[in-house]
């Protein structure tokens, strides 16, 4: 039986799935990037409709006095690895406006010496 919990949270990825897809026809991002997230939405639906199928693997690694236990260190890890590439993405963009403006600024310099 499903319970109330795994309602919402199948409700929440099927919605997240469904935002993954409306961006990635704005051309948002890449149809790499739209299948890494379609995977983990998916497998996320796979875990709340299955749970009993990370039972073996949660054994093997020590975590079985509480599932959640296994789902919240993998979460953290997953969102830590997300907030890294973010941060470098975001410095790499500030990079990128920063030398936009240097440009921009020499030539109006330019401009202002020729006239």
């Amino acid at each position: 039986m499903i319970g109330l919990l795994q309602i919402f949270g199948i409700l929440y990825l099927l919605l997240m799935l469904y935002m993954t897809f409306l961006y990635y026809k704005r051309n948002n991002y890449s149809w790499r990037s739209f299948a890494f997230w379609v995977a983990v939405w998916s497998a996320g639906i796979v875990l709340l409709l299955f749970p009993q199928t990370s039972s073996t693997f949660t054994q093997q690694l020590g975590v079985t006095a509480r599932v959640i236990d296994f789902y919240l260190i993998i979460g953290l890890m997953f969102f830590s690895v997300i907030a890294f590439f973010s941060f470098i993405t975001v410095k790499r963009n500030e990079r990128k406006v920063e030398d936009l403006v240097r440009k921009f600024a020499l030539q109006e310099r330019k401009k202002k010496r020729r006239s």
